[in-house]
């Protein structure tokens, strides 16, 4: 059932398409019963999963009865709405970085306001780059998904840059997820922290998604991938001293009753 749930199906969706696959064709009391979906929900149910196109009425017959349509058919259709969404949120991404353009960082090019950057990829390794070479005093990082969910190995070139070009003089903050860490070797993970003096790391299960604030003016969002957990569709880079003092100040509270891994 989890899986439908992922494909943008409620509980009791799922719940009432899976048992309509075991019944054939039933009336809503019948559907209500074996799926333990309660009659007064059962009905809305039944609308949303027909408006959907992945049920089917029988109005002819008294009760209406309802049938499911073939999974495969199903699973189509519950993909391709979920394309559309990642295409809208897409172009609401676009749209966010358009009508900020006058406040992006200058050191980012105009056409790469929204970063298309895949974990690992050759866009990953120049913006990394380029935030190295922008910060001139600080960087404070919320490390999340997707980092948390993929292989060491898929992002450890871009902490590879990392190593190579972050200035010992500056102030590095990170908050990691509780399962980041724990998915690097111990070997590889002593390295990290030792990247610079100035390096501080803590962990919390409060976090959730990947960003960074440089400087105090240039915040960078990573959009995960909806369809894979594991990736990253690129990362939205605004230039807005407001917005990046208020993730700041969340930064603080949540950095304040942290697990510290090292550094102060």
């Amino acid at each position: 059932m989890s899986d439908l749930v992922e494909l943008g199906l409620s509980n009791y969706e799922a719940r009432v398409y899976r048992t309509l696959l075991g019944l054939g064709s039933a009336p809503a009391r019948t559907i209500s019963e074996a799926s333990e979906v309660p009659r007064g929900r059962i009905y809305d149910v039944l609308n949303v999963l027909n408006g959907r196109g992945l049920i089917r009425t029988h109005d002819s017959r008294d009760p209406t009865h309802y049938t499911a349509v073939d999974p495969d058919t199903a699973v189509d259709s519950l993909l391709d709405e979920r394309r559309r969404e990642l295409s809208e949120r897409r172009r609401h991404y676009e749209s966010v970085a358009e009508s900020v353009s006058e406040r992006l960082s200058p050191a980012i090019p105009k056409e790469s306001r929204f970063w298309a950057a895949s974990l690992g990829s050759e866009d990953a390794l120049s913006l990394a780059s380029d935030q190295q070479e922008i910060a001139e005093d600080r960087i404070t990082s919320v490390v999340a998904a997707p980092y948390e969910n993929a292989p060491w190995k898929r992002y450890a070139s871009e902490i590879d840059v990392i190593e190579r070009e972050m200035d010992p003089s500056l102030d590095v903050r990170v908050l990691c997820s509780e399962d980041l860490l724990s998915g690097v070797d111990a070997a590889v993970r002593e390295d990290l922290l030792g990247l610079s003096a100035n390096l501080a790391v803590r962990e919390t299960p409060d976090v959730s998604i990947t960003a960074d604030v440089v400087d105090g003016h240039t915040v960078y969002v990573h959009v995960a991938d909806p369809f894979d957990p594991s990736e990253r569709l690129g990362v939205v880079a605004v230039r807005d001293e407001t917005f990046a003092d208020s993730m700041e100040t969340a930064f603080e509270s949540a950095w304040g009753d942290a697990r510290r891994i090292s550094g102060p």
